[in-house]
């Protein structure tokens, strides 16, 4: 399924970002698979919504990516 692109809701954007381990999220299997990921804007809106100021920089970052 390599080149696919999967698009990534707010929990599983929640998850990654709350596990110390990174490698155990959902987010990193798909992406370790040969998946792309997208976010949709109401995903980005939920997130920036509830990210506190220090959030926002790292939310930014990540999403820029």
């Amino acid at each position: 399924m390599a080149g696919k692109v999967v698009l990534v809701d707010t929990s599983m954007l929640i998850d990654f970002f709350r596990k110390t381990d990174k490698t155990k999220t959902q987010l990193i299997k798909l992406v370790d698979s040969g998946y792309l990921f997208a976010t949709s804007v109401i995903t980005e809106y939920e997130i920036f919504v509830g990210a506190t100021a220090t959030q926002n920089t790292y939310w930014m970052e990540f999403l820029k990516e």
